[in-house]
């Protein structure tokens, strides 16, 4: 819970004599007192507008450490490689070969963050009863907060995230997303002007909200990511699925973007395919 004060804008303090409008005793300004925002135990919290100058000293004795959901249980691996677990206000582009086992990897990862947490697969790539043909071939326990909805348009995947009140979202896929742009017009499906302008949707909403998005891509057939060249710097960070096809190896790692973590060859979990779903691997769970 948090109460407002009014503090001037130029000095950040209570504004003497305590009036609306005229100069502050202390710094002179004008027409600045404004509403800020105090927690129930007393820190300060910024209230800062788009476009407002402040000073950044100010700013960074009231910004937290990064918010982290931990995903723990058989995931416990990817929340190391994370730094802890998933960023709540983050986007994350999760990439790799078609046929790889991304769906499947999303799948059991939302069910182990169920336990505790409000989860939603927006899926456009199949339909549910083919999600949930997968959810029972995987044996995956039953989890009321994990929800599924099967839709495309960008507008109604953000609508229905906000009814869910989901903690993390799992987009499948980027590529699939109808975009219109700002004279309803639509956006050809997949091409990089309907991508960016999804991504930089999904990026607003998950600030605004604090709502983990994993977004997941398809890549070329020369194994680069899909997309706008922007896509990659668009998001929060970039993870990577491969391995081989014919086999039962897959490798899950940062690809080079990680703004709120690891990267390098430490920041990767080692999984074996099985009947039953993907399995971290524990003699290489914590590294190569």
């Amino acid at each position: 819970m948090s109460t407002i004060v009014y503090a001037c804008r130029g000095c950040d303090r209570p504004p003497e004599p305590k009036k609306w409008k005229g100069p502050c005793e202390r710094c002179g300004g004008w027409w600045n007192c404004v509403p800020r925002r105090v927690s129930d135990e007393g820190q300060r919290k910024f209230d800062i507008e788009d476009g407002e100058r402040v000073a950044l000293c100010l700013v960074s004795e009231d910004v937290d450490d990064a918010k982290r959901v931990p995903i723990g249980g058989e995931f416990a691996a990817v929340d190391a490689m994370l730094d802890g677990g998933i960023v709540t206000d983050s986007v994350t582009l999760l990439s790799g070969p078609p046929g790889i086992g991304k769906s499947t990897l999303m799948l059991q990862l939302l069910c182990e963050l169920a336990r505790g947490h409000k989860v939603l697969f927006v899926s456009g790539e199949e339909s549910i009863k083919q999600v949930a043909r997968r959810y029972n071939r995987l044996n995956l326990p039953d989890r009321k907060n994990l929800e599924i909805i099967n839709q495309v348009e960008l507008d109604e995947v953000i609508e229905q995230v906000e009814d869910a009140h989901a903690k993390v979202v799992v987009v499948d896929s980027a590529q699939k997303l109808q975009v219109m742009n700002d004279w309803g017009e639509e956006y050809e499906v997949g091409s990089p002007k309907a991508i960016k302008h999804a991504v930089d949707a999904i990026s607003k909403y998950a600030q605004k909200h604090e709502t983990a998005f994993i977004v997941i891509g398809h890549v070329t057939k020369d194994g680069a990511i899909s997309g706008p060249r922007s896509f990659e710097h668009d998001v929060d960070c970039v993870l990577y699925f491969d391995g081989d096809e014919s086999g039962t190896e897959r490798e899950l790692r940062v690809s080079g973007k990680n703004r709120n973590g690891s990267t390098g060859r430490e920041a990767r979990v080692r999984f074996a395919m099985t009947a039953t779903g993907l399995v971290v691997d524990p003699e290489v769970a914590d590294g190569p």
